[in-house]
């Protein structure tokens, strides 16, 4: 849910469903980055506020990936993930995450 930090205007109901936890959002306030706790492992997904947009899936593979972060310009994604067997931090640009770089 999103609302006003004084608490007016109408609240907006972005997704329902409490397995789903909001991490950050892009700096033109369009796109937003969340966990999805799954059955074994934490995902990555973003949910743009266009019109009728649905989330989509940012990263999905058998590792916890979470506590993501837009960067400043919007162009690159920093994660927590334990893929090495360590939580370590990754950074990829935004928005394909494909060449990713841990860099902590």
């Amino acid at each position: 849910m999103e609302v006003a930090a004084d608490g007016s205007g109408v609240r907006d109901v972005l997704m329902d469903t409490p397995v789903r936890r909001p991490e950050s959002w892009s700096p033109d306030g369009r796109h937003l980055l969340f966990h999805v706790d799954g059955p074994t492992d934490f995902d990555l997904w973003v949910l743009s506020r266009d019109a009728g947009s649905v989330p989509r899936r940012l990263l999905e593979r058998p590792a916890n990936d979470r506590e993501a972060e837009f960067s400043p310009d919007g162009r690159w994604v920093a994660w927590v993930s334990d893929e090495s067997g360590a939580e370590e931090v990754y950074v990829a640009t935004y928005p394909s995450v494909v060449d990713k770089v841990a860099i902590f």
